[in-house]
């Protein structure tokens, strides 16, 4: 079966509809509910920048923190709503248009800090206008929650899909799939060396597929094959 670009296009518009409304959602849920309850909302202390331009934050134990590699849309609010206890039933959407700055950040690291009720988070992505707004202000608190669904990702890849017929693109995008091989996947736990896997079957085939959930691991384990 070969699926026309078209399907290809439908599909991504798809996505992006359910991407939008499971935003919109969050949106409309309740800034305190996700914070307390679902761990999708978090609170956290600026410290600084280190030399690798990583922001260094702290993050109480108490709750939830964020998951390595999980895009977050980080912002700074209005003095009163810096206290989640002052959020009363305030959306999430409620909060971001409140915010005062803000910035995409990426998780990338945690580790234990000097006080045994909180923990150290490094941040990559950091805008560098959003570095140079707070990078004097120790102590502010930041709010990191979902962000935004990646809008121009998808239109570029429909873009693609439409409008690109190189060999490399049309070799995988106009693909008679029912020629194609049932593939078994292979589990990757934590028996195998992952980088060293990957590395052997790149050298059997240019392609190869990585599926898994959020903050598995994937990137960094190209990462460390690369």
């Amino acid at each position: 079966m070969i699926y026309d670009r078209q399907k290809h296009w439908q599909f991504l518009e798809d996505e992006l509809k359910a991407e939008v409304d499971e935003f919109n959602e969050k949106l409309n849920t309740s800034a305190s509910y996700m914070l307390l309850e679902t761990a999708e909302l978090f609170t956290a202390q600026f410290l600084s920048f280190n030399e690798s331009g990583e922001m260094i934050c702290k993050l109480s134990r108490k709750r939830p923190t964020p998951r390595k590699g999980e895009y977050l849309y980080c912002m700074t609010l209005h003095k009163e709503l810096r206290n989640y206890k002052n959020w009363g039933d305030r959306t999430y959407g409620d909060l971001v248009k409140n915010k005062t700055n803000y910035t995409e950040a990426i998780c990338i690291w945690m580790s234990t800090s000097n006080d045994p009720d909180f923990i150290l988070a490094g941040f990559k992505g950091v805008d560098f206008e959003f570095a140079e707004w707070i990078k004097d202000t120790p102590g502010v608190v930041l709010v990191l929650g979902p962000n935004r669904p990646p809008y121009e990702y998808l239109a570029h890849l429909q873009q693609l899909v439409l409008n690109n017929h190189t060999l490399s693109c049309s070799s995988i995008i106009d693909q008679d799939f029912e020629e194609t091989k049932s593939i078994e996947p292979i589990l990757l736990d934590g028996s195998r060396d992952v980088a060293s896997f990957i590395d052997t079957q790149l050298n059997l085939s240019p392609v190869l597929a990585l599926q898994g959930p959020p903050g598995t691991g994937k990137n960094i384990s190209d990462c460390k094959t690369l």
